[in-house]
């Protein structure tokens, strides 16, 4: 007859075996891009002014690739963006200057396309070169499925900036991450994607802007079928242990065997 000490160790590990078998993996937060080498230009971010019969402000969100190698994550999975920093050169008025951070999807050629997503907000209020941390690092700012076919052995999608104050403006960088050589503007009264490359020297090859990016990959869900097959395994394990009896109304006994 089993003891006591010897069933609850048992009804233990099937426990312990359920409990981890149906929580969610975890994955430690990552850097995942890297572009901070600032190569001292600037494009704007604030608004400009678009004049017909009279002039309106004409925002403008700038916005830049950003490729996360498949090997830091396994391939096909989401990211949990957590944190992104950027470095601007800001002049705020006296109420500060808003800095909106947007999100771009992307065709199945990699090229962006619209409507950009608004996923982080932040309000500057110190002048001159800065670096602006939207996310704490730990709780999401958004989820991205990255582009995993349009640039081999790299992750996909897309980040831009957008500012309140005019003359306000995002510091161009190139590495130590790979970087693709152009960056993008969309025009929000024409609802249009302009292709900002660089008109050479002086200016660097690159037109690529200052981007760090944390996050951490989301485990996909397990199938149904594979949940299905992990209770079957357990419950027949717990049918046919020594000592324990599968009563017929579904519950479990431990009646040790009758011995004449």
């Amino acid at each position: 007859m089993p003891n006591a000490a010897w069933f609850v160790s048992t009804q233990w590990v099937l426990g312990a075996l359920l409990t981890l078998s149906f929580a969610p993996p975890v994955s430690a937060d990552l850097l995942l891009y890297n572009n901070t080498i600032l190569t001292s230009t600037i494009t704007s971010i604030g608004p400009g002014q678009s004049c017909g019969p009279v002039c309106v402000p004409a925002p403008h969100i700038e916005f830049d690739d950003v490729l996360v190698p498949v090997t830091l994550y396994p391939a096909g999975d989401a990211l949990d963006i957590t944190q992104v920093s950027v470095t601007v050169d800001a002049f705020p008025p006296s109420g500060g200057s808003l800095l909106d951070l947007w999100s771009f999807p992307s065709l199945t050629g990699g090229s962006p396309t619209l409507p950009p997503t608004l996923v982080a907000s932040f309000t500057t209020h110190a002048s001159g070169a800065q670096t602006v941390v939207f996310g704490n690092g730990v709780t999401p700012l958004f989820t991205v499925q990255p582009n995993l076919t349009a640039v081999p052995g790299y992750g996909l999608f897309y980040l831009g900036l957008e500012s309140s104050t005019p003359g306000d403006s995002w510091e161009w960088a190139n590495g130590p991450s790979y970087n693709l050589p152009t960056a993008y503007d969309f025009d929000v009264l024409s609802n249009q994607i302009f292709l900002n490359t660089s008109p050479g020297t002086p200016f660097p090859p690159n037109v690529s802007y200052s981007l760090e990016v944390q996050g951490e990959f989301v485990p996909p869900v397990p199938e149904p079928g594979s949940l299905l097959l992990l209770v079957t395994a357990v419950v027949l394990t717990l049918r046919f242990l020594p000592g324990l009896r599968y009563e017929g109304n579904g519950g479990i006994t431990n009646k040790a065997p009758i011995r004449n």
